[in-house]
């Protein structure tokens, strides 16, 4: 992750975008969203479920 964005803010976040369970779960959401993309049988609904609890994570 880029040094910019950690530091970004930085009285406001506290440090969290430093924590490497919080730069997981954003790899986590970029994969979920990823696999989302190429799945078009799956409906709308639960995509944007899906989409929302793996933004939730972090």
């Amino acid at each position: 992750m880029e040094d910019s964005l950690l530091n970004r803010n930085r009285n406001i976040n506290r440090g969290f975008r430093k924590l490497e369970v919080w730069k997981e779960a954003i790899d986590f959401y970029a994969f979920v969203c990823e696999k989302l993309d190429t799945l078009y049988h799956i409906p709308f609904k639960t995509k944007g479920q899906v989409d929302a609890s793996a933004f939730s994570i972090h």
